[in-house]
């Protein structure tokens, strides 16, 4: 079978002959045999080359369409995955914060209980509050990229509280580790001498109590700042961590999101905290 370049050349060899009578012009060679067959090859080529390029052009669109969807839906998922360590971490940033106010305020208990079992629960504040040590300095703080999750999806309370509930519990350990300080201080200075049951005991002379009445002053008042602090704080930070599962399931649609439940012990501690407080 000859070649759409064989029919060509033919057909200019025709053209270009002095003695042929027909010319490649003229309707009598496109309607002659060896016209016509040229005329189906050029058209032939012609539609063949179109639709290939159309098909070319169909396939390729589609298969862009196609890389761009799987891009966007892949990108969507890392999205959805990256969202999710989000706010795991900012659920355990709060689980944290919650279970060290709960620690403490169960280890302050203890030592206002020990005082009323051994007799002297009318002491000052004080002298019954001991060094408490431990305690961080730098406490978990939250950061704009987490609030973003939160804030990007107009949940605007969780993350306004959980920034709060981080500036409580930083403003309260600064404010123990302080109050540890000054109290070792005086007691150094006093000379007290400790029992088994971690209380002082000693017995001032009028001039060293005008002396130091003033650092007993302000002592107690600490100790009755964080005392106070102590239940506010763990309460608020219970109620705003039982908030962000409920939250995080709503934003993310994870049912699977974990969630706080705190149990009921914890409510009585706070009570039984209160009493010590009057």
């Amino acid at each position: 079978m000859k070649s759409l370049q064989a029919y060509v050349m033919n057909a200019l060899s025709d053209f270009l002959k002095p003695q042929e009578q027909v010319s490649i012009f003229s309707f009598d060679y496109w309607s002659s045999a060896n016209g016509i067959t040229v005329a189906s090859t050029l058209i032939a080529a012609v539609l063949g080359a179109l639709f290939g390029t159309l098909g070319t052009a169909a396939i390729s669109w589609w298969l862009a369409k196609r890389t761009a969807t799987e891009q966007l839906r892949r990108d969507e998922a890392a999205r959805i995955e990256k969202n999710k360590a989000v706010a795991l971490e900012m659920f355990v940033k709060a689980m944290t914060i919650t279970n060290q106010l709960y620690s403490v305020l169960g280890l302050v208990l203890n030592m206002l209980q020990t005082a009323e079992k051994k007799g002297v629960g009318d002491l000052d504040l004080w002298q019954k509050v001991l060094p408490m040590s431990g305690i961080t300095s730098n406490p978990d703080r939250f950061t704009a990229q987490e609030a973003a999750v939160l804030i990007g999806a107009k949940e605007f309370d969780v993350p306004t509280n959980l920034f709060l509930l981080a500036e409580k519990y930083f403003s309260l350990t600064d404010s123990i580790n302080r109050y540890s300080e000054r109290r070792l201080r005086l007691t150094d200075l006093l000379s007290a001498e400790i029992d088994v049951g971690g209380l002082g005991s000693s017995r001032l002379s009028k001039e060293q109590y005008q002396r130091y009445q003033g650092q007993m002053y302000e002592l107690n008042d600490m100790a009755a700042q964080i005392c106070q602090a102590l239940t506010e704080d763990f309460e608020f930070s219970k109620d705003v961590t039982e908030k962000i599962g409920p939250t995080f399931k709503k934003v993310l649609a994870d049912d699977d999101f974990p969630t706080a439940v705190f149990p009921a012990e914890a409510e009585a501690r706070c009570a039984e905290f209160r009493k010590f407080l009057g």
